[in-house]
């Protein structure tokens, strides 16, 4: 077993990217880079150098398809997902590389855990619904204190978030996971609706997006080969990250995964 460089994690995650890119195309799947991933295709033409997280994001119809009918037939790519994992708590999936070992800054991994590549549902949402928006916050706050530890430093943020945890010990992370992704999927056959969530990733006013943004996708380079991206990238872009995302963050406001990777080849 070896550790693996930033580069090297960046190669397998890139072959993990190409079986999924395949098997969607074969499987008549649509999907979209996004987050960290999209910024980089536009701002870089691959991953954006000091992270190594890829992230896709798929309408619902085409995200319950794909989790229904992947298949590696070899066995290195495996799903994770919510109530089909043994200890997986995210509210998304993940596709997982078995031939590595991955350490990430959670506190429930499942066993036989590697390099991954996220795979994030959006569903159609009623931007009017502010009480449904209260309840995915809190069911958020609860989960991120839940799967993260909480930072030692003494901040008023992080005496909150202890609080917090402290009030809710009882929750049962299982359930409350559940419960999540249901509030998520309220609107989900709505197709009507001008926008969508992506509740799986973060609640914030980035988290509601326009549905029209994600209707048309444009192929661009990602490591020199072509993947889907939502047509409307600047506005995605813009609304995630401000109208300077072409621009490079200072050193210190640039975020990394801190991804940790061992090889089993």
């Amino acid at each position: 077993m070896r550790e693996l460089t930033s580069e090297e994690i960046k190669k397998y995650d890139f072959a993990m990217l190409k079986f999924v890119k395949k098997f969607c195309d074969d499987n008549k799947i649509e999907y979209f880079l996004d987050f960290g991933t999209l910024l980089g295709a536009v701002r870089h033409q691959g991953f954006i150098p000091w992270d190594e997280d890829v992230d896709l994001g798929m309408l619902r119809s085409n995200y319950e398809k794909f989790v229904n009918t992947f298949n590696d037939p070899s066995g290195r790519y495996q799903l994770f997902l919510f109530n089909k994992t043994d200890n997986y708590y995210n509210t998304f999936a993940k596709i997982v590389d078995t031939k590595t070992i991955a350490k990430e800054d959670v506190k429930h991994l499942p066993d036989n855990y590697g390099l991954w590549v996220d795979i994030f549902p959006y569903d159609y949402w009623k931007i009017s619904d502010k009480r449904g928006y209260k309840k995915l916050r809190f069911q958020n706050a609860y989960y991120m204190v839940s799967m993260f530890d909480i930072d030692s430093k003494l901040t008023l943020k992080n005496i909150v978030k202890h609080l917090f945890k402290f009030a809710f010990f009882w929750k049962n992370i299982k359930t409350e996971t559940k419960r999540y992704i249901e509030l998520g999927q309220k609107y989900k056959e709505n197709s009507n609706l001008p926008n969508l969530i992506c509740s799986g990733a973060v609640v914030g006013p980035e988290a509601i997006v326009e549905a029209k943004w994600y209707k048309e996708t444009v192929e661009l380079e990602f490591c020199g080969e072509l993947f889907k991206c939502p047509k409307m990238y600047n506005e995605v872009l813009t609304h995630l990250y401000g109208n300077t995302y072409m621009q490079l963050p200072k050193e210190e406001d640039r975020y990394n995964h801190n991804i940790k990777a061992w090889t089993k080849e």
